[in-house]
């Protein structure tokens, strides 16, 4: 994919807003995704890029909605689970050749931004995730990923690594008690004792407030608004002020 430059060759704002994607753009992705249709799905991106379509808005509008409308096809009965994991796996593709084209020579602004992402053992989907330490890594962010990950990898990963904010993301709201222990371990291990936390995913989407039950300093509704409260939070623990905040939603 090639890079789009602005005057004198300069690499252009990633976020700088372009077209809107349209039904219509969201649709054929998703279709080609569903349809194994990998040259399909490369092209239809590409087209998104050359319309001065931002990197955000390809992977939260274009790539999100897809991985979403290709989980409620197979909830309607509308195409079968092997479509649907040939699907997901075509979009993780295009996701790692949009972050090699738009993310590579992105620095990290400022040392203090060093972020673990992680999704719990048995959660079954990382797409999600995945955008969102692109939208991190996008936004100067240092990004550590641990997709699936046993409690004792998560603690062993902040006990030998300094992070600011560890997110944690856990889809079903049977899981929010091993979300609250994980929490509670990573406090305990990490080797910033003033590591903020950070969750989201569907569980807390629907039950915001549980986000403070469980220990947690902060929830997310979406990707773009867990960039902006990661860095909120970031400078309130730079400045030693009280950790927690107000929940999204609450």
């Amino acid at each position: 994919m090639a890079r789009r430059h602005g005057r004198d060759g300069e690499q252009p704002d990633p976020i700088a807003v372009g077209n809107p994607i349209t039904p219509e753009d969201r649709a054929r992705l998703t279709m080609l995704a569903r349809d194994n249709d990998l040259a399909g799905c490369i092209a239809a991106v590409d087209a998104l890029v050359s319309r001065g379509i931002s990197f955000t808005d390809i992977c939260l509008d274009a790539l999100g909605h897809a991985a979403a409308e290709l989980g409620q096809m197979w909830t309607d009965d509308r195409c079968s689970f092997v479509e649907v994991t040939a699907g997901l796996g075509i979009l993780h593709l295009l996701l790692e050749r949009l972050s090699a084209s738009f993310l590579a020579n992105i620095p990290v602004r400022n040392a203090s931004r060093r972020i673990l992402l992680a999704s719990l053992s048995g959660e079954q989907h990382s797409l999600g995730l995945t955008i969102l330490g692109d939208l991190f890594r996008q936004s100067g962010w240092d990004v550590t990923m641990e997709l699936a990950a046993a409690q004792a990898d998560i603690s062993a990963t902040v006990r030998n690594g300094w992070f600011a904010i560890v997110g944690l993301s856990v889809a079903a709201d049977e899981r929010t008690p091993l979300l609250a222990g994980t929490i509670d371990e990573i406090r305990k291990a990490s080797v910033n004792p003033y590591v903020g936390v950070m969750v989201g995913g569907q569980a807390l989407l629907q039950h915001p407030e549980l986000a403070e039950r469980i220990g947690a300093d902060i929830s997310a509704c979406n990707a773009a608004e867990a960039v902006l409260r990661a860095e909120g939070l970031r400078l309130l623990l730079d400045h030693g002020t009280e950790r927690r905040l107000p929940a999204a939603g609450v």
